[in-house]
């Protein structure tokens, strides 16, 4: 009986620790004030130094208020190997997933608020409350070794993301401006459209309506590019030297 008792303390003890060991953890920057442009250099390099992987996750938090009871992101349940709960993952604690509960009618009861809310027909649910949202970047190994940006997605922290169980970057929580501006100069910077496309709509995500707007509209005008290369030959001529007499 005690050897059974033994046993059972034992095996209870593996099983824990099996799904200890089974979450996936970020690497998180050592610390320090950093700018996010660091940050996300320091990431890449860490990234590409380390264990050779066909691709890596960089991702960093920001605030944003929203509806108590709506959520961004993908509805993953987190039974899958590779799915995960971001918080868990970045802070290594669970929180409630409003989609996958073990209570099936809550589950069911969550996602008929999801669609009220959604809905062209109902009303928003529950008041305005402050929420951490991921940002999640994706870059692959390409066949000539380079690495290449291939996917960005935005995710409350309680939901599940498929993260391929490839190793993530975690720069922290950065501040809702400096976030902006770090991807519309990402935008800018980048000619692909499937890339832009993400970035519109994590620019769009940030409650700066004073200055996302503006960038929507020169976007849609026709305009962004045509700031980007003026500012390329601006930067190529020569400054011009007023001559006094």
């Amino acid at each position: 009986m005690k050897n059974q008792i033994i046993h059972l303390t034992i095996t209870l003890c593996l099983l824990l620790t099996a799904k200890i060991v089974c979450a996936q953890r970020a690497i998180h920057h050592p610390g320090g004030e950093h700018r996010l442009a660091e940050l996300w250099n320091w990431a890449q390099k860490t990234a590409r130094e380390g264990k050779k992987s066909s691709g890596f996750w960089i991702g960093y938090s920001f605030n944003r208020r929203m509806a108590e009871n709506s959520w961004m992101g993908s509805f993953y349940s987190g039974k899958q190997k590779s799915v995960h709960q971001l918080c868990e993952v970045v802070y290594g604690i669970t929180d409630d997933d409003p989609y996958n509960s073990d209570d099936s009618d809550i589950s069911i009861k969550n996602l008929a608020r999801h669609e009220i809310y959604h809905g062209k027909t109902g009303d928003r649910i529950g008041k305005d409350v402050e929420k951490e949202i991921a940002v999640m970047f994706y870059i692959e190994r390409q066949n000539t070794g380079k690495f290449k940006l291939e996917k960005i997605k935005l995710s409350n922290l309680t939901l599940y993301m498929n993260l391929r169980e490839a190793p993530v970057y975690w720069l922290g929580k950065i501040n809702t401006d400096v976030s902006l501006n770090f991807l519309m100069k990402m935008f800018i910077e980048n000619d692909e459209t499937k890339i832009q496309k993400k970035l519109i709509h994590a620019i769009s995500s940030h409650d700066r309506p004073q200055k996302v707007l503006p960038f929507l509209r020169k976007i849609i005008l026709g305009q962004m590019k045509t700031d980007s290369k003026m500012r390329l030959r601006n930067k190529s001529r020569p400054q011009q030297k007023t001559i006094t007499a």
